[in-house]
């Protein structure tokens, strides 16, 4: 199959790339020109340079493709208007498009968020038939992007999927926790320990191709995770016995404390324009006591069958262990 994706030198992207390239799929690549394309280095794949947020640069590159994953996004900005005008826009622009030159596509995957439903208010998790509630602009604009698409549920074959935290090779963000880890501290949000669904990698591909070709999934929302939510103690728990550390030790943030300071962060972004990493809206998110999510759909029609997650999780610390990173 000639298959495009949106986004492919992003983590997610460049590891399905890899994945549909070892399938024996003609891979073409949506990237910007400025784009950092160090994970797609050596792989068989052609490159179509555009931008979601430009029309003209997307019609070329949707025609005569069978599948499209559309993983573009941007996941830090300064203002709303940023974020609507690349994850939402964009989504829209590259739909319509589709419609357009490519009427005859036979699936178009959105890879949207976990953040587009917002985070959950007890031990119970969030389903698809829920009400979305996002909280940050981020999420915010992932689900207007899910608006987009479901605008044109009969016109075209869409797929949308909300993935959550998900870890693997080259994951930056957990690679960040697991180098505190390895300097004795834990830092944790608050007394409570809090709870949040995760995704391997390799697990998210698998159902990322069931989303694109089973006939179930057309016109459906799916969260692919493992069914069971994961702390950060329970992650540095795994950090520590894999780096042979006997003692870590809990750095309690006070979530008032980190909100101060996430208002002097936003001052700075304000005043840099450039975008922080802790803002408001972060902690709030990291706030919540359970941020958890539910495969059972995904399960049940797709056949979803999530890994073993300590040891997938084992299994990347070892890869930054092994790759020098940790």
């Amino acid at each position: 199959m000639r298959i495009l994706i949106t986004g492919a030198n992003g983590f997610i992207g460049s590891h399905l790339a890899t994945w549909l390239v070892k399938q024996g799929h003609e891979v073409i690549c949506f990237v910007r020109k400025s784009s950092d394309r160090t994970r797609l280095q050596g792989l068989p794949v052609r490159y179509h340079y555009g931008d979601v947020t430009e029309r003209e640069s997307l019609r070329s590159a949707v025609r005569q493709i069978d599948i499209i994953f559309h993983a573009a996004a941007v996941t830090r900005a300064i203002t709303l208007a940023e974020f609507e005008r690349i994850n939402a826009q964009g989504t829209e622009n590259l739909v319509v498009t589709c419609l357009e030159e490519n009427p005859h596509l036979q699936r178009f995957v959105y890879i949207s968020s976990q953040a587009a439903a917002g985070g959950s208010s007890s031990a119970v998790p969030v389903t698809e038939t829920d009400d979305p509630k996002p909280i940050s602009h981020y999420g915010y604009s992932k689900w207007q992007g899910e608006q987009a698409v479901h605008h044109y549920l009969n016109q075209l074959p869409v797929t949308i999927v909300r993935p959550p935290a998900v870890y693997g090779p080259y994951d930056p963000e957990m690679l960040k926790y697991a180098r505190v880890v390895k300097r004795g501290l834990m830092p944790l949000m608050g007394l409570t320990e809090k709870f949040f669904s995760v995704c391997f990698i390799d697990d998210l591909l698998v159902g990322l191709w069931d989303a694109a070709t089973k006939e179930v999934a057309r016109g459906q929302t799916y969260f692919l995770c493992h069914p069971d939510g994961l702390s950060w103690q329970q992650f540095a728990r795994l950090v520590r016995e894999e780096l042979h550390k006997s003692i870590v030790i809990p750095v309690i943030l006070p979530i008032p404390l980190m909100k101060l300071m996430a208002i002097g962060s936003e001052f700075l972004t304000q005043q840099t324009g450039k975008p922080f990493p802790l803002r408001p809206q972060k902690v709030t998110e990291m706030s919540y006591k359970y941020w958890i999510c539910s495969p059972a759909k995904a399960i049940y029609e797709l056949g979803f069958q999530p890994s073993d997650r300590d040891e997938t999780l084992r299994e990347t610390i070892r890869w930054y262990i092994d790759h020098q990173l940790l």
